[in-house]
């Protein structure tokens, strides 16, 4: 009998997404449009040639019962796992549906840019990188267009090696700092110098929400595809719109991770 066949290239995108949002509860299932927001994103996502599936990946508290019900009547895929370690709830999910390669996106980023997404997970496998991403701020594009693209053995390795809470709760921070033992480790370089970097397409707080809705009302009434060219023309003639959110920062959730192992690291000096 000849051997088996190897398992065929699989690319999942992967969406982490809870409803226990401190600075915005629920924020995942607000309606933009009259949609919630995470089947917008999982829409959006489907336009992306490069993707073979999209699976929500949420927590197994009950808080995130209603997620998976809204996931679950839309005939999305839902896997759950644990809340805090997200790195473990992604091993799992990719896991149980065949990734060979991951696709990392969140849930609290409904402008994500499917054109981008194929872009970034195209240069993924044309560069053999075993890591590759439009991730971090250093890179001047706008907040809420991030995308990472990694093997399941790069997981794997994350899943396996990976011990501080925040690269446990941020799934990537092991493997964007510590690069030893990988081929190569990439990001994206083409929107350093274009002053991109101010704007703030996410869902963190009421103040993005309220964007958000501005954006879908505009460039999304009856489920249109809107791309990052479309959001920053609608910037363009409403310049007023996009200020309501200017306050908050970037990566603020990764940097109070950071933060809190610093207080953990003190108390247990003392």
């Amino acid at each position: 009998t000849p051997p088996p066949l190897p398992a065929m290239p699989r690319t999942v995108a992967i969406v982490q997404a809870r409803m226990s949002s401190s600075r915005l509860p629920g924020k995942v299932l607000k309606p933009l449009s009259g949609v919630p927001a995470l089947l917008q994103l999982h829409r959006r996502v489907l336009h992306a040639s490069s993707i073979d599936l999209v699976v929500v990946a949420t927590s197994d508290e009950a808080s995130d019962d209603p997620l998976e019900a809204a996931g679950k009547a839309a005939g999305i895929p839902v896997y759950r796992g644990s809340l805090s370690d997200v790195l473990g709830r992604f091993y799992g999910c990719a896991r149980e549906h065949g990734a060979t390669t991951v696709v990392r996106l969140t849930g609290d980023n409904p402008a994500i840019d499917p054109g981008l997404v194929d872009v970034v997970v195209g240069a993924y496998f044309y560069g053999g990188f075993d890591y590759y991403a439009l991730a971090g701020k250093e890179l001047d594009y706008p907040n809420g267009l991030e995308c990472e693209v990694f093997s399941f053995e790069v997981l794997e390795l994350m899943h396996r090696e990976a011990r501080l809470d925040s690269e446990r709760e941020h799934v990537t921070p092991y493997i964007r700092w510590n690069h030893s033992g990988l081929r190569r480790v990439g990001f994206v370089d083409f929107f350093k110098g274009s002053g991109l970097g101010v704007n703030r397409w996410t869902m963190d707080y009421p103040e993005d929400f309220e964007l958000m809705e501005f954006i879908y009302a505009k460039l999304c009434p009856n489920g249109e595809m809107f791309t990052m060219q479309d959001v920053l023309a609608l910037k363009k003639e409403h310049p007023e719109a996009f200020e309501v959110n200017a306050v908050h920062t970037r990566d603020s959730g990764y940097q109070k991770s950071l933060e809190d192992e610093k207080k953990k690291e003190l108390e247990a000096s003392k």
